[in-house]
């Protein structure tokens, strides 16, 4: 492999074009010699240049419009960025290096957040970049150390070798969320690594609280729970921690039903519990919203919402395991 490959990037286009016109100004502007991008879209071009190609297909899937991109890349690398982001200027410089080991297959890094958010944006930031808010989803967020990936790989910013792609067959299913579990599994069986890159950043927009947000964390719950049922070789030992949400929600509503109807004996204590839980939660989770936004009034509105994140992810996830069929239009 070349010091500088040429990169193929695809961008998977749904419907908000602001939102794809600045991802695309960006994209343009990359330190990097040699690139194209291609966008895949179920309607006509609404921006054009040099490097652009614009690719209109019927299907509404992120992870058909995925395939369709690398089937008609041209680059050595292929590298997937949501509509909804935009990297860094050094982002492909920094990821080709990874490369150079040839069994690398594949290299992602975290979805920060921009600069200039508004507060409910801030907020929504509060909890993703949060140890309490995203558990052991964090470094889909925030950057952290290197490491080799056992679980997903974060879709909205990943590097696979074009070569591979197309020997997996791609990713090949029709899911609103979680193409890049099926993706990353797929790499993980062919025997090549995938590497979590920190210097590898894109910007990744926040979704405002209340309900744009909790409509994505629904989605994303209902993936996880139609995928350990559905694909469950895409679980892997931390995701046993994703089901927390869910069991602590369930143990305060079973207590909470006998502190209300149980033994008379019973119902003062009970409520001192529930009163104790409920007050740790709420003060851990403002603590942890302050540590990483240092920001009094983003942190009290992350109060009110790791928890709603929680309870909401857990609902979703009890849907996704008992629904026949996850469907595949974008949640947005």
């Amino acid at each position: 492999m070349s010091s500088s490959p040429f990169v193929s990037i695809i961008v998977p286009f749904y419907k908000n074009e602001l939102y794809l016109k600045g991802c695309v100004s960006y994209c343009e502007k990359l330190d990097y010699p040699c690139f194209e991008i291609i966008i895949v879209a179920n309607s006509d071009p609404i921006v054009a240049g040099d490097k652009i190609k614009w690719l209109k297909i019927d299907e509404i899937a992120q992870g058909s419009k995925k395939d369709a991109g690398a089937a008609n890349a041209a680059g050595e690398i292929i590298a997937f960025v949501d509509d909804d982001a935009f990297p860094r200027n050094d982002w492909l410089r920094n990821a080709v290096k990874y490369f150079e080991d040839p069994t690398v297959g594949a290299v992602c890094g975290p979805g920060v957040a921009p600069f200039h958010q508004a507060i409910l944006e801030k907020a929504s930031s509060a909890i993703w970049d949060s140890p309490l808010g995203s558990g052991p989803a964090r470094y889909r967020y925030v950057p952290t150390k290197m490491f080799f990936v056992d679980g997903e790989a974060p879709g909205y910013n990943l590097f696979v070798r074009c070569s591979l792609f197309l020997k997996i067959g791609g990713i090949a299913a029709k899911f609103r969320a979680g193409e890049d579990a099926i993706l990353a599994e797929k790499i993980r069986r062919s025997g090549m690594k995938i590497v979590y890159a920190p210097d590898v950043v894109v910007y990744h927009r926040r979704r405002p609280l209340f309900m744009p947000f909790l409509q994505q964390i629904m989605t994303y719950g209902m993936h996880r729970g139609f995928f350990l049922k559905r694909f469950p070789n895409t679980s892997n030992q931390g995701d046993l921690l994703f089901t927390l949400p869910l069991f602590h929600a369930l143990a305060f509503g079973i207590i909470s039903i006998i502190a209300l109807f149980g033994p008379a004996s019973l119902q003062p204590w009970l409520r001192v519990l529930l009163a104790l839980d409920l007050g740790i939660y709420l003060t851990s989770s403002f603590l942890s919203g302050l540590l990483v936004s240092k920001n009094v009034l983003s942190a009290l509105i992350a109060m009110i919402g790791i928890p709603l994140t929680h309870f909401t992810f857990a609902i979703g996830y009890v849907r996704g395991f008992i629904i026949n069929e996850l469907g595949e239009k974008p949640s947005y």
